[in-house]
């Protein structure tokens, strides 16, 4: 089916459009974007102890789900509302140039080729924190030992 018939079948039955729009969601949430995200998530609700509550395991869950909601939903408010002005700046060739050597600086940081000294401060809080006795204490190291050899 083209793209002008759904949408018009669509404006005409909003109350299929809100089931389809969260099926087409569940979709993309599937796609390989996401696949790093899930120790992040699993992380987050389950966390370091296994003694959670349901409850607290679900208000969570529900924390989580809810805050990426609203972002999403923010930022998909913000470009119907500029219209095309959002399209315009996101396809602006200067921003695609920043955009890129960011990305570069940034992929350089995390390859240690450029050095980023962090904080002492924020280096120890990492190191204490609640997920010190889970994976990832070696970032806060990774990090202490990568500033004393510069």
């Amino acid at each position: 089916m083209p793209l002008p018939q759904i949408a018009a079948l669509l404006s005409q039955s909003p109350a299929t459009a809100v089931p389809l729009v969260f099926f087409r969601g569940v979709l993309t949430s599937l796609t390989p974007c996401i696949h790093p995200m899930i120790p992040i998530t699993a992380a987050v609700v389950g966390g370091p102890s296994a003694s959670r509550s349901l409850g607290c395991v679900m208000a969570l869950t529900s924390a989580y789900v809810l805050g990426l909601s609203l972002a999403y939903a923010t930022l998909g408010l913000i470009a119907w509302l500029t219209g095309t002005l959002f399209g315009s700046i996101s396809t602006n060739p200067w921003l695609r140039i920043v955009m890129a050597n960011m990305l570069v600086l940034f992929a350089l940081m995390m390859l240690d080729v450029l050095p980023f000294p962090l904080p002492q401060s924020l280096l120890s809080r990492a190191a204490i924190g609640p997920a010190a006795a889970t994976s990832g204490t070696a970032a806060p190291e990774r990090a202490r030992s990568a500033q004393n050899q510069h």
